[in-house]
């Protein structure tokens, strides 16, 4: 299966606009910036990608022609594209369609006014030096709860990010747990985002329930959630934390890349 884990767009370096007027601002060209994962796993390669530009999130006609870029570099699973669809944005609604080796994706919404208005008045200056970021981290390691233990630290999934003013926050997670007990028993694992050591209560809650069979013991689940925030400027540290409310003993995350668990934050300025 292949999926886009995230997905952005950001105006790029800005042609010299300081002469136009708000009314004229034309959008000339953008970076696409993506990650792919095929069966759960960042992939490594070379994939056919072509981007088409719609006046719907479904249906509706398409604006301009296609961008196919074929064979195009996948490092870690992630990418970065440069579009243009001349005189396409001139202040209404368009989503992007991805399609990746055949397989079309949902369309994306592209802001226009905001992305508009940062390439009239934002001088050439790499993503990251604007603020721009997105950091993934993985599980280091098993973490073991025997039944009624708190939420606690999976093992690696910890970040410390800075937030500039007027930005938005995409936090995202996934990752497996399994029973450890035989027979037909069951464990509970709870899974939370917690943001400044606080629990998220808006999103970023999971609650898995390993149940074992007759015919399959130590059952394996998985969960996958992804959500925004608004966060003041500064810093700030977005941890995954698990509990077990009930059953037997449970294992989160790990080394096999099965259940590892990933934590991702993105940072979008304004």
């Amino acid at each position: 299966m292949i999926r886009i884990f995230f997905a952005l767009v950001i105006a790029s370096l800005a042609l010299p606009l300081a002469a136009q007027s708000p009314e004229a601002v034309q959008l000339p060209d953008f970076s696409y910036q993506g990650r792919i994962e095929r069966d759960g796993q960042r992939f490594d390669g070379t994939a056919d990608l072509a981007f088409t530009l719609w006046d719907a999130a479904t249906g509706g006609n398409q604006i301009g022609s296609a961008i196919v870029e074929n064979d195009y570099p996948v490092v870690d699973g992630l990418f970065t594209v440069q579009l243009a669809f001349p005189g396409a944005f001139a202040g209404d609604q368009r989503w992007l369609q991805v399609s990746i080796d055949g397989t079309v994706m949902p369309r994306q919404a592209i802001a226009t006014a905001p992305v508009a208005q940062y390439a009239m008045s934002t001088p050439a200056a790499p993503p990251a030096a604007l603020g721009q970021q997105a950091v993934t981290v993985t599980g280091t390691g098993q973490l073991s709860l025997p039944p009624g233990t708190g939420y606690t630290l999976v093992p690696g999934l910890t970040q410390t990010i800075n937030v500039p003013a007027n930005a938005s926050v995409y936090i995202s997670t996934d990752g497996g747990a399994q029973h450890t007990a035989t027979g037909t028993t069951y464990s509970a694992v709870d899974i939370a985002v917690f943001v400044d050591g606080v629990q998220s209560t808006a999103g970023g809650n999971r609650r898995l329930i390993l149940s074992n069979t007759p015919a399959v013991a130590q059952v394996v689940g998985n969960w996958s959630m992804g959500f925004a925030r608004q966060l003041a400027p500064g810093n700030h540290t977005i941890q995954v934390r698990a509990a077990n409310p009930s059953g037997f003993a449970v294992n989160v995350s790990g080394n096999d890349p099965l259940v590892r668990g990933q934590l991702t934050v993105l940072v979008i300025k304004h």
